[in-house]
């Protein structure tokens, strides 16, 4: 991580040349619209904006810790991929002008960052862990407000896989691989045994899955 370039592709010009059998160099469909700070170790997760004029990016700890406010416990790793701990955050390129601004510091690790494409200045994202979170998502405005999860969910649910699918609904996966105490039964088909494959069948990542 470090300074990236936000690159935007003239993807009209680039197929109808590839249709023509025109091709040119990749530089001449793209545009660099500009250059994260390399303080910021911006990472590879982001998103354009429904307004189509900022791309939302994440940021690194250190960064992130600048803006993350005082007293706030920082997230340990979760699960047996010891991913998941904070602080991480998000700021957003205006891929006309180049301006960098701030939106967000949170104590865990990002991933999946997803604008509403009907709500610009709306973002989700999740606690990364290469597994179960916590609790895995989360919605903030682009100036930084309204901050919250977006579907609270309990100890014992596995959240994942969410996705904006409308103005004012999001898809999730709500996964279940283990017998839940209480409600086993003759009936109940058995889980396919994949041998430790399948990380929802790990132990180690808690009541769930």
């Amino acid at each position: 991580t470090g300074a990236i370039e936000v690159v935007e592709i003239n993807l009209e010009k680039l197929f109808s040349d590839s249709e023509s059998g025109t091709l040119k160099p990749a530089a001449a469909y793209e545009r660099i619209c500009g250059i994260t700070p390399p303080e910021m170790q911006a990472g590879g997760d982001m998103a354009l904006d429904g307004g189509e004029e900022w791309v939302w990016f994440r940021v690194g700890k250190e960064e992130a810790s600048k803006h993350l406010p005082g007293g706030v416990e920082i997230a340990k790793p979760f699960g047996p991929r010891n991913m998941g701990a904070g602080p991480a955050g998000i700021a957003g390129m205006n891929i006309h002008t180049g301006e960098i601004k701030y939106v967000v510091s949170v104590p865990f690790q990002v991933g999946h960052i997803q604008s509403n494409p009907w709500m610009p200045g709306q973002i989700v994202f999740c606690w990364e862990t290469g597994g179960k979170a916590p609790q895995r998502t989360w919605i903030v405005n682009a100036d930084g407000s309204g901050l919250r999860p977006l579907y609270p969910e309990s100890e014992y649910e596995w959240i994942t896989h969410e996705a904006v699918i409308s103005p004012d609904e999001v898809a999730l996966a709500i996964l279940g691989h283990r017998p839940i105490p209480g409600v086993e039964g003759e009936s109940r088909p058995e889980g396919t045994d994949v041998k430790g494959a399948n990380p929802g069948q790990e132990t180690a990542w808690g009541p769930s899955g």
